[in-house]
């Protein structure tokens, strides 16, 4: 923030700027509700009275930037979750240039971390990229809306995590099956011996359902503290749609949270923790019996839902969330 300094022989001037305005530069105009504010004095030189303020309707121009506005937005938002989706699938088939190498273990969980810090879109909030975690922020309260849902802006997303898998799939691992068959997550060991021990499918399923349900729920309450409101407003929970962008340090400490979760999750049991990964792997491992394991996340979506649905935070939470 600067601050300018006093002018001499007069009343001090100010100039200040601050993050937040910059952000909120790009908001829909809001017309005052001159309604509830009926003590506003009206110029002399105008002869409009209190009811024709009171009835008076948005210009036909302002309108249609409204709606362009609002347009423009979800089309970002389809767009930069199509990017996320697109690069959260592409590195779960990550081919290594050898056997010996290390970072393969590391590449989707650091492209989960990836997305959060460095994808934006206009509001300069990173995408949910998957399915599954639009589904667990939508049972967190997060785009929740005065009659129920922003339906639109969730239909958005899905629709770009769809069309970022369904590119990868038929684009990239349907015409090169062989070479991305060995880079996929392996559910398998082999011993020293050669002998190769497989993990049975009813307990990958188990282990999907365990993995989904954790993760659910750590992208929960990782996510819902970065959703801060303007200090102005005096409010008990804000929404996506509505909140200042997320502190710099905050940002990286969730991001890095759910991505050290995810590679844990990942190692341990085997998992994906997302169907569109699955079906991918179960197509190039051409094991039919692989989608078993969508059961499983399907369950443990559920159950992280109900557990993000029933067990927020308390609003006395939510006012330490938001004035940190």
């Amino acid at each position: 923030m600067y601050e300018g300094g006093k002018q001499s022989g007069g009343g001090g001037v100010g100039i200040r700027f601050k993050e937040r305005d910059f952000f909120n530069a790009g908001k829909i105009r809001v017309i005052p509700d001159v309604g509830n504010n009926r003590n506003n004095a009206v110029p002399s030189s105008t002869n409009v009275s209190n009811d024709e303020m009171v009835n008076s309707k948005p210009s036909v121009d302002l309108q249609h930037e409204m709606i362009m506005e609002n347009r423009l937005m979800m089309a970002n938002l389809a767009v930069i979750e199509f990017l996320a989706s697109l690069f959260l699938v592409f590195s779960t088939i990550y081919v290594p240039d050898s056997d010996s190498d290390i970072l393969k273990q590391y590449v989707s969980s650091a492209a989960i971390i990836a997305v959060m810090v460095g994808f934006k879109d206009r509001r300069y909030f990173f995408p949910d990229g998957t399915i599954m975690v639009t589904a667990v922020l939508v049972c967190s309260g997060v785009y929740n809306a005065p009659n129920g849902f922003h339906v639109a802006e969730i239909s958005m997303r899905l629709v770009g995590q769809i069309a970022g898998f369904l590119v990868i799939f038929f684009g990239v691992a349907y015409v090169n099956p062989y070479m991305f068959k060995y880079g996929a997550v392996k559910f398998e060991y082999v011993s020293s011996s050669g002998s190769v021990m497989a993990i049975n499918e009813i307990n990958r399923a188990y282990c999907e359902l365990v993995g989904t349900f954790v993760e659910g729920i750590v992208v929960s309450f990782a996510v819902v503290p970065l959703i801060k409101p303007d200090p102005q407003r005096s409010i008990a929970f804000i929404v996506k749609p509505e909140a200042l962008p997320p502190k710099i340090k905050d940002l990286w400490y969730a991001a890095f949270c759910v991505g050290l979760v995810h590679y844990v999750l990942e190692r341990v049991f085997r998992v994906t923790m997302n169907p569109f990964i699955t079906i991918m792997h179960a197509w190039l491992e051409n094991n039919p019996l692989a989608y078993f394991r969508l059961l499983g996340q399907f369950a443990g979506l559920i159950f992280a839902c109900l557990y993000c649905y029933y067990f927020r935070p308390t609003p006395s939470v939510y006012k330490v969330l938001y004035s940190g």
